[in-house]
């Protein structure tokens, strides 16, 4: 503010030979500050659009984190069930086998 004292006397004499001078400053001042109140508003609107962006990227990842670990736990599921059917089966196949061979040593 003490600028604006300061320079003011000595644009004085300058504003009075050219009265139209003022009301271009004043204009210019008011354009600057419009639009510097839309380049604010527009960084923010820009910045909340980031962050909505961010926001769905993330919950997309974490959704396909989800559904991978959902699969990887379907399949560990699926390997594991196999596994018990595998050793069921050779337990079925070793009782026959075991019965086969003491059927063959008994006489009937």
């Amino acid at each position: 503010m003490s600028f604006l004292s300061e320079l003011w006397p000595s644009l004085q004499p300058y504003v009075a030979q050219h009265p139209w001078l003022a009301p271009v400053i004043a204009g210019c001042l008011v354009c600057s500050f419009v639009l510097r109140g839309l380049s604010v508003a527009w960084a923010q609107y820009r910045n909340q659009q980031h962050q909505a962006e961010e926001f769905d990227h993330t919950q997309q990842m974490d959704l396909l984190r989800a559904l991978r670990d959902q699969r990887d736990a379907a399949m560990r599921d699926l390997t594991s069930e196999r596994k018990a059917h595998e050793a069921t089966r050779r337990r079925a196949d070793q009782a026959e086998d075991a019965l086969r061979a003491f059927q063959a040593r008994t006489p009937s």
